[in-house]
C-alpha cells in the first residue's frame, strides 16, 4: 500500500464546490465514515423517506462544515444513495480540505451525532 490518503473529489462550478457523498440511511448514529470512490461517505439515523435522510445528511454536514444548511443543497440524486451536494459560495480549495479533515481518522465528523455538534472553534 502507498500510504495516500484517499481524495474527495471536488468539481467547481459558478455558485461554488459540488462533492459526492454516499449516505448510509438507517444506521445506528449519524457520523461520517470515510472516503468512498471519490466522496464522503456519511452515515444517518434518519430513514430514507419523504427526504428524512436528506434533511438529516444536509444538517450534519453543515453542522460540522461550520456552514449554513442553506449554503448546502443536493443537486443530484435525491432518491438515491449516491448524492452530489453544491456547497454554495464555497472556495472548493478550502471545501476538499475541510471535506477530507471530517473523513480522517479522529476528524470532525468521526462519531459526531446530528447537528448538535458545535465545531471545536465555538466551544
Amino acid at each position: 500500500m502507498s500510504g495516500e490518503r484517499p481524495a474527495i473529489e471536488v468539481k467547481r462550478s459558478r455558485e461554488g464546490p459540488i462533492f459526492k457523498v454516499k449516505v448510509e440511511p438507517g444506521a445506528s448514529r449519524t457520523c461520517v465514515r470515510g472516503v468512498h470512490a471519490g466522496g464522503l461517505k456519511v452515515a444517518v439515523q434518519a430513514p430514507p423517506e419523504k427526504g428524512k435522510a436528506n434533511d438529516a445528511l444536509v444538517r450534519f454536514l453543515s453542522s460540522a462544515l461550520a456552514c449554513s444548511r442553506g449554503e448546502l443543497e443536493v443537486v443530484s440524486g435525491a432518491s438515491a444513495r449516491e448524492k452530489h451536494l453544491l456547497w454554495r459560495g464555497a472556495d472548493p480549495d478550502v471545501a476538499a480540505a475541510r471535506l477530507l479533515g471530517l473523513a480522517a481518522p479522529g476528524g470532525e465528523g468521526e462519531g459526531a451525532r446530528g447537528a448538535s455538534r458545535k465545531p471545536k472553534s465555538q466551544a
